[in-house]
Parts: C-alpha cells; structure tokens; sequence
C-alpha cells in the first residue's frame, strides 16, 4: 500500500507521513535528519512474505496494525558488517497493536503468511550517523556471502546473498545476479575456489541420491562457477562433468532447453563426450526434436559401439519419430476432412492418440 492509503487507517492520507511520522519518530529516536512511514500488506493471494533485508534507515519502527493473521512472523538475524550476519537471534510474532523497533542494519525478513491478512504501517528514520567515518566504511564494504561459520537457512537472501544456490534452490522465477556472483567468486584464490567446487560437487550428489533435484541443480551450478574461477587448479575434464550433471538434474525438472543448452557447452569443450551427446539427446527427444537427438545417439553408438543405453534409446528415437508422424498424418488427414467426424486428440507423448468425436 502507498503513502496515499495511510488515510484508510488514520483519515490523514500522505500527511501523517510527513507531519505525524516525524512527530513519532523526534519522540522515540531523538535527533534525526530524514523519515520516510509506509504500509505493508501479506496476504496469501498477493504478496505472502519479504526475502531478507537490511533496512535503508538508521533505526525502523514496525506497527502492527491487523487483521486476523496466522503466520507472517518476522525473523531476525545479525547484523550488516559482521561476520554472524547470517545467524539467526530471534523470531517475533506480531500482535495488533503492538511494534518492533530495530536498527536498519538488523538483518531481517518477513516470513510468509499462512492464512489471513497482516497490515503494518514502518517508519524508517535516518540522523547525523550516517555522515560518521564507522558509517561509511560498513556501508562501502559488501559482505554478503562472507561468515565466521555455515549460514543459517532462514537467515539467507535469495535477492542479496550470491552464494543462495549454494545452499538452498532459488524459488521459481528467482535467479543470481551475474555481477554480484562474479564479485563473490573473485574474493577466492584459484586454489580456495577449486575446493569451493569439489565440496559443492559432492554435496550435490548427496541431494541426487536424495532426488533433490533443484538443490542440486543450483550446487552443481555454483561448483561450475567455482571451477571456471580455479583453471589449472581442478582437473580439466571437472567443469564439463559438473555441466552434465546439472543437466541431468534439468532433464528431471523438465527442463529440457536448459539441459540442452548445459549439454552443448560440455560438448563444445569435449565434442567426443558421449554422456553429453547421450543426455543432449535425451532432452531433445523431451521437446520433439527427433532429428537432432537422432544425430547425437548415432554419434555417441560411433564412439562407443557396446554402449547398450545409446543403442536402446536409437531404437526409442526412432519409434517415437515414426509415432509422431503417424500422428500428424491422421490429423492433417481429419482436417481436410477425409477422416470423417472423429478428430484424434494428440497427447503430449509422442505417439499417443485418443480419438475423440466431435460433438
């Protein structure tokens, strides 16, 4: 809700913002340079929760103002510019009536909301501190991503922190920023960032064997980037090994371009890689591309000739090929008219018709 909205709970619109907040805010913070209140709503058909933060503000006020709400707790962690940043101290429950006060470089997020709705109205206030030599040299540093110990899992910021997918899967439409992940990844040495992506492979593969399919996806990603960074220091073939094994994870989210797109990197650095021609095939028989995974299989069967899997998806290949184009016959065939008032519904395996009459 924007500052206009105010006069829903107060009758005063935008100018309880500029005159009562600071009125509010000169009685509990003291001196001050700057306030700036607005409103906050989670509720399950909008917006359920708020990724962790750090508050533009020197000192911030939360009100709880209602309604009826289970969940939309808020969490609280270190501070900016230590190194415990990530490690959880509290959880609050908010209560109708009441408020949280905390420095804005309290680490904090909003928790997702299980049922009703959550209004909260936040004051934000900034002073004479921010002009302070300790200020500055906090504010110009970038510490996310650097701890004393494992982060906490609550405490992570999919929106800040650059090692997120090192540690948990980013949700859906969610990604790293490529500038923040460069900068993280050039604060190690060659040889700090090969073990960064040995220990990420293996717990990878912890997350395969468990079917974790999207932490593990996110791990073998970080480890590639990791690997990159290292050169010489990892063996040459890891990084092409660490681009497959992501895409096989793909392949299993249904994420066949991706993993298409991961295999044909690998095969750029290897072209003889006959898992990366095998699950480049895979994938694009998963998208109807018949022809090209065709091309793979019969180039890995060339490379290795015993390779029972290549040999028996050729043959799965090819039967999908011809489903697919017995398919499109009796279709083109029904719409032209010649295949009478039954129309074939085409499922989304290749081959599979159902015929359905049209009423």
């Amino acid at each position: 809700l924007g500052m206009a909205r105010l006069g829903s709970f107060f009758g005063g619109g935008a100018e309880f913002s500029s005159r009562h907040s600071h009125m509010i805010l000169a009685n509990i913070f003291g001196d001050f340079s700057a306030a700036r209140s607005f409103m906050v709503k989670y509720r399950q058909d909008e917006d359920l929760g708020l990724d962790m933060h750090h508050d533009d503000s020197d000192v911030t006020l939360n009100v709880c103002l209602g309604k009826e709400f289970e969940g939309a707790t808020l969490s609280f962690c270190g501070y900016f510019g230590q190194d415990d940043h990530r490690k959880h101290v509290h959880t609050y429950s908010h209560r109708v009536g009441r408020a949280v006060m905390h420095l804005g470089t309290h680490r904090h997020g909003a928790d997702n909301i299980i049922s009703g709705e959550r209004y909260s109205l936040i004051m934000w206030s900034t002073g004479p501190y921010r002009q302070t030599e300790a200020y500055k040299r906090i504010a110009e540093r970038n510490l996310h991503g650097e701890d004393k110990d494992e982060p906490d899992a609550i405490c992570l910021s999919y929106t800040h922190d650059p090692d997120y997918g090192e540690y948990k899967a980013y949700p859906k439409g969610k990604s790293v920023k490529p500038a923040s992940r460069r900068l993280h990844i050039s604060r190690f040495t060659p040889g700090e960032a090969a073990n960064k992506a040995m220990q990420l492979k293996v717990k990878g593969g912890d997350d395969v064997k468990a079917e974790e399919w999207s932490l593990a996806a996110c791990k073998y990603k970080c480890a590639a980037d990791y690997a990159t960074s290292a050169a010489s220091k990892v063996p040459p073939e890891l990084l092409s090994a660490l681009m497959l094994n992501e895409a096989h994870c793909r392949i299993k989210l249904g994420e066949d371009q991706a993993a298409v797109d991961l295999c044909t990197e690998a095969l750029a650095r290897e072209p003889s890689n006959v898992k990366a021609l095998y699950r480049r095939a895979v994938a694009s028989i998963s998208l109807h591309e018949y022809g090209a995974a065709l091309s793979d299989l019969l180039a890995a069967a060339k490379l290795e000739p015993s390779n029972k899997a290549v040999r028996a998806k050729i043959a799965e290949c090819a039967a999908a090929a011809k489903r697919e184009k017995e398919n499109e016959k009796v279709l083109y065939t029904a719409m032209l008219g010649g295949g009478g008032n039954t129309i074939p519904h085409v499922a989304k395996k290749a081959g599979e018709i159902t015929p359905s009459t049209q009423q």
